[in-house]
């Protein structure tokens, strides 16, 4: 780097700033591996090099890859593709200038055979001078024709590839991005529920309650490091939490959780807390209000391909007259049910372009309470 740029060579820095960036990349230190890739992408974009502006972009999508920050990386990944298509436009102009050359090329080696020809006599000269013509005109239309039919089709090829590419990069950001919204959520909603409990019961149960809360918090920050878990994982956390809202609202309601025998918990794999919004909902409107003891149903079962989850409460139903809520008082939980299942309908529709199948949920009005079937394809570890 201090060679170029003693010497001036603008294209030789934006090569040599990019070079040091990925190494840091590498090396882990994304501080400088971002500040060099950025300085190259700058200094590619002044001089207008498309081939240093597509290396700091990709050493740039990767290196925000590397810290988890989905939405950097798409815009990097983004960019990185726009340059590349105008990087093959290049290269296709390149290629029909070449075929020019060639036919040119042709064409002035058989004039220099005819001219070799003019000592044979003239009815020679002229046969053979037709049949050389006739072949060549065959020879130089087959030919292009099968250099632009072989360019085209690998030029669509390859769009195609790399659009499937980006499409399953874009789908796994958007993935990473939800589930961070997914994560602050539920934790929100378990720290409310907490603060009430605490100041609502003793010293010794509270105790034991955020003993209980630090177990599910550990399997939620471990599971949310992954795009998909074991059922097995999923439904040990499910379980905690499911006991933590249960003693917050002193034991008001019982919870069953069945899994199929034809599933091996341990070998399929589920989105992280996907239902968890549903069994939010079941605990926080099923059970609302209620003075007899209420019960909670989670059922996980198999369909061919598909993977069924059922959360069924005995509550009051989806279309029972709801009271006017107060404003809530310190501790009491706040709740907001829209932003979880909007976000689990969008994790589930990338579930589907990710893995095909169906994927979605739906609802179901019971003579008591509510069922909610939430449908995925079947994915194995």
């Amino acid at each position: 780097l201090a060679i170029q740029e003693e010497l001036g060579d603008k294209r030789g820095i934006a090569s040599s700033l990019n070079s040091i960036g990925i190494l840091y990349r590498k090396k882990g230190n994304t501080t400088l591996a971002l500040n060099y890739c950025r300085r190259g992408l700058a200094l590619g974009e002044e001089i207008k090099a498309l081939e240093k502006q597509k290396a700091a972009c990709e050493c740039l999508y990767e290196t925000y890859k590397a810290m988890g920050k989905g939405n950097e990386a798409l815009v990097y990944l983004e960019k990185y593709l726009v340059i590349e298509d105008s990087l093959n436009t290049e290269e296709t102009d390149k290629l029909l200038q070449q075929m020019e050359f060639d036919k040119q090329l042709l064409a002035d080696s058989l004039e220099h055979v005819a001219e070799l020809a003019q000592v044979e006599s003239e009815r020679t000269i002229e046969q053979i001078r037709a049949d050389k013509n006739r072949n060549s005109a065959l020879a130089t239309g087959g030919g292009a024709l099968l250099i632009l039919a072989g360019g085209g089709a690998w030029f669509y090829s390859d769009r195609k590839r790399r659009k499937e590419r980006f499409e399953k990069e874009a789908a796994t950001l958007e993935t990473q991005a939800l589930r961070s919204q997914m994560n602050p959520h539920f934790i929100f909603n378990a720290l409310n529920s907490i603060n009430a409990f605490v100041q609502q019961n003793d010293p010794d149960n509270a105790t034991s309650f955020l003993t209980k809360f630090a177990k599910v918090m550990r399997g939620v920050l471990e599971n949310s490091r992954h795009s998909e878990v074991p059922l097995q994982d999923d439904l040990d956390t499910l379980r905690g939490y499911m006991d933590l809202e249960r003693k917050r609202m002193n034991e008001q309601f019982d919870f069953t959780i069945e899994v199929a025998e034809d599933i091996d918990p341990e070998e399929v794999m589920v989105p992280p807390l996907v239902v968890q919004p549903f069994v939010e909902n079941a605990i926080w409107h099923g059970m609302k209000g209620r003075e007899d003891q209420g019960h909670i149903t989670l059922r996980v079962k198999k369909e061919g391909d598909q993977l069924v989850w059922q959360i069924e409460d005995d509550g009051a139903g989806r279309h029972a007259k709801k009271d006017p809520s107060p404003e809530p008082s310190l501790g009491q939980p706040v709740k907001k049910t829209s932003l979880g299942t909007a976000i689990t309908r969008s994790r589930l529709d990338l579930v589907q372009k990710q893995h095909g199948g169906k994927a979605g949920f739906r609802y179901e009005d019971l003579p008591r309470g509510t069922r909610v079937i939430v449908e995925m394809p079947l994915l194995l570890g």
